[in-house]
């Protein structure tokens, strides 16, 4: 042993031995000493560390008290917590929780500004974090002091010139604010002359509308600089009239144009013609058609149409057969059916019909077979006189039946055959083709990633068939074909909520249960990652449930199952309806005070679902009518909450309060537009249920009827969508003949006659319903769904045209005409007319929310000044303090901006809460490999949420200007 070994041995032994023995002490007095000793506070730190929890702690206090401060004591305090920062975060420049975005947070207001800027002039300039000309450059910033601003950033710029706004973002922002910011139109042409002196690679293929900016002269000698250029072929060009230059510009250059310039080809004009010709002949397609060029595709698309119309069949069909070769072909591009020209002049739709038919008689692996349905459908030859016209059916199933044809080419007609047919009202036939295709692609089955469709969804559209022309035996088939493409993998996630829902609609619960659960320990095995906020098939399971009434299930789930992606309820993200789905079932097996919880942690999130209003009325309680009068002030342009109320002031007798605030629901958006089938006017259903108990009953029944007529258009829409295109016709008629004032009815049905070919009808419809959207729309407009396209055709812009400014010009005309007359000029391609009809529109109703909206969204196009854009983006905020976040960029007055953000951040959805404990998932989670680190996220910890804040001065830190500051500070 050694010696000091043996010391060690004898230190121990004196200390184990004392010199007089006693008792041990036992657990209980152990105990007790470790609770007493352990309790004791810490010996007070010097060290680093201590100081940075100290700064935390007054970063922490000045944030929860600064807006109660008086300004000078305001100012000085956040002056001195900078301070304080500056060497912490010298010392610790990675750490987050320094981060000067959280001193921002602790901003004083625009009281204190004055009082800051005083503060920081006479500081002298040492470099480093938020040095004194940072201080200046950010407080003049927020004072808008112009002056100050720019020469604060020069200041700033010489401490440490390397590091400091290399990249120009700063100065770029800081002549935003300045007002000198130059046009679209500058920005390009310094592009271009730095480009041209071998500066930065520049994209100069979007051209802005230098016409209307600077003038037909410059812009043609900007146009000239770059169309003599071999590097750039331009693209998109904002503006008719610059796109005319450019294109007489290019014809004029002939032979010196450098650059293939395909993007100037817009339409079948001589003009655009004679240039195709030049390009063509200069830049011949290479030897394997790999153009590499979707502009060349295009303007090959519009050569095609004009080879037809001017009767070049021959070399038509050559250029049809060339372009299918090339690397951005697509049927679409070739054969649009949404023009800039009116189709139907001059023959040019049957034109085009009769050359597709020709062609692919001769040539069916060419990839028109689409093309030619949609054209036949629409231009076709009547099958009678009178009569819908003819999808070219006759000549689909004579190709579709021969033996010689490649799978694939035999795929794509199958599939056009089928669409025809049921475009022609011929369903038995249609789902003879169909029961055709699955059964080859059951037998030999498709990549999935190819464009043919899988048997999954095959089996669902005969499902759905089925269910709509109440076919049994179609159901049946559906049925076990689906459950053979999905039992091989022939089918993608999308498949199986579709078909599940078909399955449950047409009462075949246990099969699609089978998927479920499949599918569940399918994805069990792939130990994929898990994310807060994702939905789970376990949740899908679980949804499923729900909708059959197992609420006990429901619960078990939850409480046992794993899977769901976070560890309680509460986390699986703002967007997660499961929340709603979780409250419903536990309402549902008495457990209300759960239920309740979860539901309050809900709506303010999804303030437009009807179900959980209904929820929330069943479970009762004194503060309902408290809760959705918050719920609307945090959203005026939300009615739901007032719909509710209303449902509630009817259900306690108060009928006068019932009527009066279904009344103001109705007036935020008479269409209700943005609704799914089955909830869309239901404000007219409950101003039904009111007047009957107010006795008028003539007035409840047309209020009922108006109803109805929305519910059987919706019934309409979907044999529209399935393909049957006349019987939805039809359905539209009859729903028109319930409530011929619908405008969304009337827009719908416009478009599908116009679709199926009878101009007449559509005519008829798109005439009526624009009459009718001035008095259909509120401050929020919401197009019904399938009626989004109402301005696209080249027929209905010319019905509106006549239509609106009739009604601009009465005396009185209201705020929506003029919006809508924006809308239209939008459509034409007009946006500096669109922006004067906006601007009319919320001269006479300041808060038409969508028309400053349209204002700030349309600035690239319309030219809107700064002035303009940011008087939108602070009505914007005014009236939307929830989304006031996304308005924040046009912002340069922040004093006016403010007060909008602190009711920007009263207005945001409280932080998510523990709602409900996913315990087996907890415990799973726990142990697997490498997830201890995500806990924190998934239980609800920092990133959980996004970009919540808990201050106006933090809402501001999403501003790009602050965004910059506060990411330089620490240089």
């Amino acid at each position: 042993m050694t010696r000091s070994s043996l010391l060690g041995c004898a230190f121990l032994l004196a200390c184990a031995c004392p010199a007089v023995a006693r008792e041990i002490a036992g657990a209980d007095q152990a105990l007790a000493r470790f609770k007493a000793e352990s309790a004791r506070p810490a010996a007070p730190e010097n060290g680093p560390e201590a100081i940075k929890r100290q700064f935390q702690e007054h970063l922490a206090q000045l944030t929860a008290t600064v807006a109660t401060l008086p300004p000078q004591e305001a100012a000085t305090r956040w002056l001195t917590l900078v301070d304080e920062w500056r060497p912490l975060i010298a010392a610790w420049p990675h750490d987050q929780t320094l981060a000067f975005r959280n001193l921002l947070a602790a901003l004083p207001g625009p009281e204190a500004w004055d009082a800051l800027a005083a503060a920081v002039a006479d500081r002298k300039s040492t470099g480093g974090p938020a040095s004194p000309a940072f201080l200046r450059m950010l407080i003049a910033a927020l004072r808008g002091d112009v002056t100050a601003s720019q020469s604060s950033y020069a200041a700033w710029r010489k401490e440490a010139p390397e590091t400091h706004d290399s990249d120009g973002d700063l100065e770029k922002l800081f002549a935003t604010l300045s007002g000198t910011s130059p046009s679209a139109s500058a920005v390009y042409e310094a592009q271009l002359t730095a480009l041209e002196q071998g500066g930065d690679e520049y994209s100069l293929s979007e051209v802005p509308d230098l016409v209307t900016e600077l003038g037909a002269a410059k812009a043609e000698a900007i146009l000239k600089r770059v169309l003599t250029r071999s590097d750039v072929a331009l693209g998109e060009i904002a503006g008719v009239e610059t796109r005319r230059l450019a294109l007489k510009i290019a014809l004029g250059l002939k032979d010196r144009l450098a650059a293939p310039q395909w993007g100037l080809i817009q339409d079948t004009t001589p003009e655009s013609m004679a240039l195709y010709a030049t390009l063509d002949r200069k830049f011949p397609r290479k030897g394997n058609n790999r153009q590499g060029s979707y502009e060349r595709a295009v303007a090959d698309g519009y050569h095609l149409r004009h080879l037809i119309l001017t009767g070049k069949t021959a070399e038509a069909v050559r250029l049809a057969e060339l372009v299918t070769k090339d690397e951005y072909s697509d049927p679409q591009v070739a054969f649009p059916l949404s023009e800039d020209e009116d189709l139907t002049k001059n023959g040019e739709g049957k034109a085009i019909t009769a050359f597709l038919s020709t062609l692919l008689e001769q040539h069916p692996a060419l990839p028109y077979w689409t093309n030619l349905v949609e054209y036949s459908a629409r231009f076709g030859p009547e099958a009678k006189p009178g009569q819908a016209r003819e999808p070219s059916v006759t000549l689909l199933g004579k190709i579709f039946a021969r033996t010689d044809l490649a799978a694939a080419t035999h795929d794509e007609i199958g599939e056009a055959l089928l669409n025809a047919h049921l475009a022609a009202d011929q369903p038995e036939d249609a789902v003879r083709v169909l029961r055709v295709l699955l059964a080859e692609r059951l037998a030999t089955p498709p990549k999935l990633n190819s464009t043919t469709r899988n048997p999954a969804a095959l089996a669902c559209q005969l499902l759905e068939l089925g269910r709509l022309l109440k076919n049994d035996e179609w159901i049946r088939q559906g049925i076990a074909d689906g459950c053979t493409a999905f039992q091989n993998g022939l089918s993608t996630g999308s498949n199986l909520d579709t078909y599940t829902a078909l399955l449950f609609t047409l009462n075949q619960p246990a099969e699609a249960e089978d998927l479920l659960v499949s599918h569940w320990i399918g994805e069990s095995r792939t130990e994929t990652s898990y994310y807060a906020g994702s939905i789970s098939p376990i949740a899908t399971l679980a949804s499923y449930y729900h909708r059959l009434g197992r609420h006990a299930d429901v619960v078990k789930l939850m409480e046992e199952g794993t899977g769901w992606g976070a560890t309680d309820l509460g986390f699986l993200g703002y967007e997660a309806r499961f929340k709603l789905t979780a409250a419903q079932s536990l309402a549902a097996l008495g457990r209300k005070d759960e239920a309740r919880r979860i539901l309050l942690a809900y709506l303010p999130v999804r303030a437009g679902d009807d179900a959980a209003y209904e929820l929330l009325l069943s479970l009762g309680g004194d503060d309902v009518i408290p809760l959705l009068d918050s719920l609307y002030a945090r959203n005026r342009f939300e009615e739901r909450p007032l719909i509710w109320k209303a449902k509630r002031l009817l259900d306690d007798g108060r009928l006068d309060d019932a009527e009066k605030t279904i009344r103001a629901a109705i007036a935020v958006d008479p269409s209700d537009g943005e609704q799914g089938k089955g909830d869309r006017l239901r404000a007219y259903a409950v101003f039904a249920d009111v007047m009957e108990k107010k006795g008028d009953a003539a007035q409840a029944a047309t209020l009922r009827t108006a109803v109805s007529a929305i519910r059987l258009s919706e019934d309409a829409d979907d044999f529209r969508y399935a393909g049957l295109t006349r019987r939805a016709i039809a359905m539209y008629e009859r729903s028109l003949g319930l409530f011929a004032d619908a405008y969304c009815i009337q827009s719908r049905l416009a478009l599908v006659a116009e679709a199926a070919g009878d101009l007449a009808k559509a005519e008829e419809h798109y005439q009526r319903a624009y009459e009718l959207m001035p008095d259909s729309f509120g401050e929020v407009e919401s197009h019904c769904f399938g009626c989004e396209g109402i301005f696209s055709e080249p027929r209905a812009q010319g019905i509106a045209e006549r239509i609106f400014t009739r009604l601009a010009a009465q005396p009185g005309a209201k705020a929506q005409v003029f919006y809508l007359l924006g809308y239209l000029r939008d459509a034409q391609e007009r946006p500096k007319e669109a922006l004067e009809q906006y601007r009319r529109a919320v001269q006479i109703d300041p808060d038409y929310f969508n028309a400053w909206e349209k204002i700030l969204t349309g600035k690239s196009k319309n030219g809107a000044p700064h002035a303009v854009s940011q008087e939108a983006a602070l009505h914007l905020m005014r009236l939307s303090p929830s989304s006031a976040r996304y308005h924040l960029n046009e912002i340069t007055d922040f004093r006016a901006a403010w007060p909008l953000l602190v009711a920007a951040v009263k207005a945001q959805p409280p932080a998510p809460v523990p709602l409900f404990e996913f315990k087996a998932d907890k415990a799973r989670l726990a142990s697997l490999p490498g997830m201890a680190r995500r806990l924190d996220i998934l239980s609800g910890g920092a990133g959980s949420y996004g970009e919540r804040v808990a201050t106006p001065g933090g809402m501001l830190t999403l501003h790009p200007l602050f965004r910059d500051l506060a990411n330089e500070a620490s240089h």
